[in-house]
């Protein structure tokens, strides 16, 4: 799947999407997302095959506001047979939910 295959999947969720770090001016809710590319099988001085790492964090000023997102963006996971594991925090200073996806595409 390439970078613009999976951007797209994102747009089903609706809410704004940066790539790489989020603007000040954004408002919560939000989502960002980073790839990172890396050889995952190497022989004989080739690359045979590559990983492409995708992170992803969901900011949302409310818990129920965050499932929702979550369930929706896991559904889209589910559909394209994407694997993922998450991990959720609260930032108490910020006042805002964060969930954090990595996964491969």
């Amino acid at each position: 799947m390439t970078n613009v295959e999976f951007f797209n999947l994102l747009q089903n969720v609706d809410i704004p999407w940066r790539y790489s770090k989020a603007e000040k001016k954004l408002r919560v809710p939000y989502g960002v997302y980073s790839y990172e590319r890396e050889p995952i099988l190497l022989a004989d001085n080739i690359v045979y095959a590559i990983a492409n790492s995708v992170s992803i964090d969901i900011y949302a000023r409310t818990k129920d506001e965050l499932d929702n997102i979550c369930i929706q963006l896991e559904q889209i996971f589910a559909d394209n047979e994407i694997v993922w594991n998450s991990n959720e925090s609260h930032s108490i200073d910020e006042e805002f939910f964060l969930n954090s996806y990595n996964l491969e595409v």
